[in-house]
């Protein structure tokens, strides 16, 4: 005897990444995340493509490996729906970490200086009531 199952095809009616641009160097590998609405859709096999793989190439599961600097999209398509990311490739620059470090060595800078001040002004308090 042979039991029939019905199964009911659950189309997808959107498609869609978590972050709509990303920024990698060359070499450094990152995961895009991807959304399917509705979540129970019968397919879920996405085809993957890279519009400049000279660029930045992606994995059938979606991982992203930046390869040459510059700027390319890649995509993600299934049943016929489409998200695409932004990708740019770059060394990074010079200029924005020397400015942040900048940054972080005048927090730093500013957080000595408020400590002792606090310990002046404390030890100057207790001077004070002493005398009194």
């Amino acid at each position: 005897e042979i039991e029939l199952t019905k199964t009911t095809y659950m189309p997808v009616q959107s498609i869609s990444f978590e972050e709509a641009e990303m920024n990698l160097k060359p070499q450094q590998e990152k995961s895009l995340a991807v959304t399917l609405t509705p979540e129970n859709a019968t397919q879920t096999a996405i085809e993957w493509t890279s519009s400049d793989e000279s660029i930045a190439t992606v994995s059938e599961q979606g991982v992203v490996t930046g390869v040459g600097e510059g700027t390319t999209f890649i995509a993600a398509q299934i049943d016929g729906k489409v998200a695409v990311c932004e990708v740019t490739v770059g060394n990074g620059s010079v200029f924005a970490d020397v400015l942040f470090l900048v940054v972080v060595l005048f927090a730093a800078i500013c957080l000595a200086a408020a400590v002792i001040l606090v310990i002046f002004l404390v030890k100057r308090r207790k001077k004070k009531k002493g005398k009194a």
